[in-house]
């Protein structure tokens, strides 16, 4: 028998085990609309128009060629805008430019005319 379901114990369970997932962006503007992109804790992910980012969003002119991080900080996920014209949006607020922003599972960012939401991976 486990810890009792919203008990302390049970809760904590849950935080250890979420401290080591993944998360998905599924983009729901833009010219990825529809698309499912896996982001894994191992290592920084870059975002931008260029093909050489990790997550690609080619055909976007609002979208730098080099537009945003997102790594892990302190067990949690978190977006950096790191600087230029076209700013980063977290929830409909704009995020500081070189300042991480932590990332929540249903978090809607915005990059140029591109929106994803972020989601567990499972």
């Amino acid at each position: 028998v486990g810890p009792v379901r919203g008990g302390r114990g049970w809760w904590m369970k849950v935080y250890a085990e979420l401290r080591f997932y993944s998360i998905q962006l599924c983009f729901t503007a833009g010219p990825r609309a529809g698309d499912l992109q896996d982001v894994m804790r191992e290592r920084e992910c870059s975002l931008g128009r260029s093909r050489q980012n990790d997550v690609c969003i080619l055909h976007d002119e609002m979208v730098s060629r080099k537009h945003a991080m997102i790594r892990v900080v302190g067990g949690h996920f978190h977006i950096q805008d790191v600087g230029g014209i076209n700013r980063t949006f977290v929830n409909q607020k704009v995020i500081p430019q070189h300042v991480d922003q932590r990332l929540t599972i249903g978090d809607q960012v915005d990059l140029g005319s591109s929106c994803f939401e972020v989601r567990l991976l499972a």
